[in-house]
């Protein structure tokens, strides 16, 4: 039979109520927490090297106190003591239940050096070691990192080596069963305030990391605002406010740079939405937008879309020709998309018409004119029988 079956249900149970529904709220595993795992290797290295200095004050203050009294066998009774705090700082983390009992037994070693080192003094000056032995095994209990069930072995422990050692060290008229009675006391008052540290310990870092998850899903969202803000949803182009945002930072500034901005609308998509469906008009936009936003950053321009069927793209160019070449790439591009249509495999195409406006001097290029020009162009496309390319004048 297991420890784990031996134990009752509250001490194989590492929390309780909210700290368990917090921890199920947030998908948390708490027997696999790194988190969890992180505090308690930060607490074993604080508490271990608080101990060293603990035991080596003890050991000073007892040769002030009972000088020619610190003998050998006491020097090495307090050397294991360290060696056990060394090899418990050295061990790696991956080794944390050896670690986690090495914390133990050396809090258990340190009070039995107490209880040895009393045997070396006065009758009447022993029951302050006992004391001591009592007050460390209330202090340590709640301090540790110890899960309920690892608390309640500790305090047994401790109780066990109290049991062999008090008889030897305990002054004459002063009954042994009633002292280790107290001890026992002391160890279930101590396992009781440890086990509700051990509560809020693991509320409290529920809590962070709630505060944590809250904090970067805001972020996120924030980011999804953002981008919902500036981008259309459907294509994932820039809008219209964020073009021309883009635009003034990028080609505002640089006057004596050549810009092209191409306006361009889908030919007869009111009637391809109708005939093949809105998945399939949906479809047609998306692979357009995908079109148009490889062209933006072949001629390391803007893509955007500006609303139904209508798309812009801003680009570098070094005059009408480079333009216009740029425009028929573009527009053959877009006749070769095929898009997805009905249960046999059949494809439907598209085809847009282009209006072409250029930029060029030393005064700064502004999207509003250069769009009402492309957009006169395109409708000189249209009227020329779509499927086409049109320069403004």
């Amino acid at each position: 039979m297991s420890l784990s079956q031996i134990l009752p249900a509250s001490l194989r149970q590492p929390v309780f109520g909210r700290a368990r529904a917090m921890a199920a709220k947030e998908g948390i595993d708490l027997r696999n927490w790194d988190t969890l795992d992180r505090h308690i290797d930060s607490q074993m290295r604080f508490q271990t090297l608080l101990g060293m200095v603990i035991v080596a004050a003890s050991t000073a203050v007892f040769a002030i106190i009972a000088p020619g009294k610190l003998a050998l066998d006491t020097l090495l009774e307090v050397s294991c003591v360290v060696a056990l705090q060394v090899i418990t700082l050295a061990l790696p983390t991956r080794l944390r239940r050896l670690r986690l009992a090495l914390e133990g037994l050396q809090i258990i070693a340190f009070a039995s050096v107490i209880l040895l080192m009393a045997g070396k003094l006065q009758p009447d000056e022993r029951i302050f070691h006992v004391f001591a032995t009592y007050l460390l095994l209330g202090i340590a209990t709640p301090a540790l990192p110890y899960r309920p069930a690892y608390s309640a072995l500790f305090v047994a422990g401790f109780i066990a080596m109290l049991a062999l050692v008090l008889p030897l060290r305990l002054p004459n008229g002063i009954p042994f069963l009633s002292m280790l009675l107290l001890s026992v006391i002391i160890g279930i008052g101590s396992w009781v305030l440890a086990y509700r540290t051990w509560q809020l310990t693991i509320e409290n870092l529920l809590l962070a990391e709630s505060h944590r998850r809250r904090l970067d899903e805001l972020e996120q969202a924030n980011g999804r605002l953002k981008i919902l803000a500036s981008h259309d949803p459907l294509t994932g182009l820039a809008n219209r406010r964020h073009a021309t945002q883009m635009f003034e930072d990028r080609f505002v500034k640089a006057a004596d740079t050549g810009v092209g901005v191409f306006l361009l609308d889908i030919d007869h998509f009111k009637a391809f939405n109708d005939r093949y469906g809105h998945q399939a008009g949906d479809d047609c936009l998306r692979s357009v937008a995908e079109t148009l936003g490889y062209f933006a950053r072949q001629y390391h321009g803007i893509a955007a879309r500006y609303g139904g069927e209508e798309f812009v793209l801003v680009a570098k160019s070094d005059g009408a020709r480079h333009a216009a070449r740029i425009a028929e790439e573009l527009r053959l591009a877009i006749e070769r998309i095929e898009v997805p249509v009905g249960e046999a495999e059949a494809a439907a195409t598209c085809s847009a018409s282009i209006g072409v406006a250029l930029h060029s001097g030393a005064e700064n290029p502004t999207l509003s004119h250069l769009l009402s020009l492309a957009d006169e162009a395109l409708y000189e496309a249209k009227n020329a029988g779509r499927n086409r390319v049109k320069l403004a004048a």
